[in-house]
């Protein structure tokens, strides 16, 4: 059954539309979450490596990697920076070597000039973004100083979690808020912690409000077209156009809301324990 939701969920839905090679990586990460703390050495020795292919394939898994130092393991974290430069680095030995490693990196600042600035991604960037378009107003700067804090907040608090999808998503809303392409696909990382979510007992109005917000951003819930569209420049120099969803407005909106949300919830939390040790009531 969750096999089969994973197949039907949004991010999902929209990889294999595009036959993004997203879905390699997440099976590669997915692997890294499952076994990284497993008991049996050869499983944790395979989780690094799978999340080395990750993040060769795609730089941004690496931010999983703070899973290792929450568990206080310094030697796997440099295994997975040199299997990562391994895999990284070594076919470009069998493709020309250092020129096309050149001309690689000259094409991945090619293609991040060509986005446009007004795109609705999956995370606060795509609210302000949003607001900006419907109400005419320029928002200068509000998106990238939210985002930031609340990366930096969501890194920081994930140390203070002892629940493991609490953990695996405050890294993945730190991803998606942290990277600046953060489209829909990128949705793909929110099965990992709603996976770990789902077997993991339930209980009082905060499941609730989790689970309706992974219902939000993974049902490919059909919510039509708005009347506007965003226009970019592509990389050769062509003026195209994206209709903006519903779907991904409301979903960059969750994704925004349930941030800020598992803020709270863990530095609650972290009051309460701290009250509670000090022996002092809480209501």
């Amino acid at each position: 059954m969750l096999f089969i939701c994973f197949l039907v969920s949004m991010p999902f839905l929209y990889c294999v539309e595009r036959g993004n090679i997203l879905l390699l990586v997440f099976s590669c990460t997915a692997f890294f979450i499952a076994y990284y703390d497993d008991e049996s050495v050869a499983k944790r020795e395979v989780a690094l490596v799978m999340l080395a292919v990750a993040s060769a394939l795609k730089i941004y898994p690496a931010i999983f990697v703070i899973l290792l130092f929450h568990e206080k393991k310094v030697i796997p974290v440099i295994r997975v920076g040199a299997y990562t430069a391994a895999l990284s680095l070594l076919p470009f030995i069998f493709l020309g070597g250092g020129g096309t490693l050149i001309k690689f990196i000259q094409n991945c600042s090619s293609f991040a000039g060509s986005a446009s600035d007004k795109v609705i991604t999956l995370n606060s960037s795509g609210v302000f973004t949003a607001i900006e378009i419907f109400s005419g107003v320029e928002l200068y700067g509000a998106d990238f100083i939210l985002g930031s804090v609340l990366v930096a907040l969501l890194l920081l608090l994930s140390f203070f979690v002892h629940e493991k999808w609490k953990r695996v998503l405050l890294i993945t809303l730190a991803l998606l808020n942290g990277f600046p392409v953060s489209f829909m696909y990128m949705g793909v990382f929110l099965l990992l912690p709603w996976a770990l979510f789902v077997f993991t007992e339930k209980k009082g109005i905060d499941s609730a409000v989790y689970t309706i917000f992974f219902l939000i951003v993974l049902t490919p819930l059909p919510m039509g077209q708005a009347d506007k569209a965003i226009s970019y420049i592509s990389a050769y120099g062509e003026t195209k156009y994206i209709p903006l969803s519903y779907k991904s407005i409301v979903s960059a909106f969750a994704v925004t809301a349930i941030s800020i949300f598992i803020v709270f919830d863990v530095l609650r939390s972290i009051i309460h324990k701290r009250m509670a040790g000090k022996g002092i009531a809480i209501l």
